[in-house]
């Protein structure tokens, strides 16, 4: 038979049944060792609930309470095969090492330190918020596609990089602490003017990219990306400096005086 059962202390050692229990943490920092039985079973943590140092099996499914914030470890929250459930805004502080996916109900992540220094954080939804904390990190926040309206906060005292897919959309989005940008080859993606301008560190675009920028401001163009395409300033100037004597910028609006700074470079893109 399925039963409910309510951690009384933190060190509680608890085994489930052979049915589909339910294990309320509670608001426990939870340290003892708490198995699900060999049914569908469910860990519940409310507000401030914390299961990282606890040793945690045999439960597939993870509840957060509504408006909830909880800690547990990256191995923890991939071992929750079954429904990850929240019902308002949730957020996770994660610990312990490995890559992690976002999961669909849990809006915001703020991770811990990796020992192995580097990890991956591949965001599934377009609204999820990460926070990096580690100083001795290198995190990649993996976009993919998405259009993207949540806020990426690296650490940035070692490098962190913004990966982007084909198709993806990072002007709604709030990016902050993050200097590498790595394109998917042969991708077209979106930003701002000035999200462009703050990835000052190494660029991955290794086929032929397409950049398409909004927003106003003068523009330096990224050296390996080979075609821009600019949206309107409402100054009506800007100044566009181009490094790479291949890339092309087209400028759509009708109202901007363009300047068109290329140096010394020799020149064989094309400006329209």
């Amino acid at each position: 038979a399925a039963n409910t059962f309510t951690l009384g202390h933190a060190a509680q050692n608890l085994t489930g049944s052979s049915g589909d229990d339910t294990v309320n943490v509670g608001t426990l920092n939870a340290t003892g060792t708490l198995a699900g039985g060999s049914g569908t079973d469910t860990l519940i943590l409310s507000n401030s609930g914390n299961i990282a140092g606890a040793t945690v099996s045999g439960f597939e499914n993870l509840s957060v309470a509504e408006n909830g914030s909880a800690t547990i470890s990256v191995a923890q929250l991939s071992s929750f095969t079954g429904t990850v459930s929240g019902s308002g805004s949730e957020s996770l502080t994660l610990s312990g090492d490995g890559d992690i996916t976002t999961i669909s109900a849990i809006e915001s992540y703020t991770l811990s330190d990796d020992s192995t220094n580097a990890r991956t954080v591949t965001v599934s939804n377009t609204n999820h918020s990460v926070t990096a904390t580690s100083t001795s990190d290198a995190v990649t926040f993996d976009l993919g596609s998405l259009t993207y309206t949540g806020t990426i906060t690296g650490d940035n005292t070692t490098a962190d990089t913004l990966s982007l897919g084909s198709g993806a959309d990072i002007t709604a989005a709030t990016i902050n602490g993050v200097s590498n940008l790595t394109i998917e080859s042969g991708a077209n993606v979106a930003m701002t003017v000035s999200q462009h301008q703050n990835f000052n560190g190494t660029l991955t675009a290794s086929g032929s990219e397409t950049i398409t920028l909004s927003g106003d401001g003068d523009i330096t163009a990224l050296t390996g990306i080979e075609n821009y395409l600019i949206g309107d300033d409402s100054s009506n100037t800007r100044t566009i400096t181009i490094l790479s004597g291949t890339t092309s910028v087209t400028a759509n609006s009708t109202s901007d005086a363009i300047t068109f700074a290329i140096g010394g470079s020799a020149y064989s893109g094309t400006l329209t």
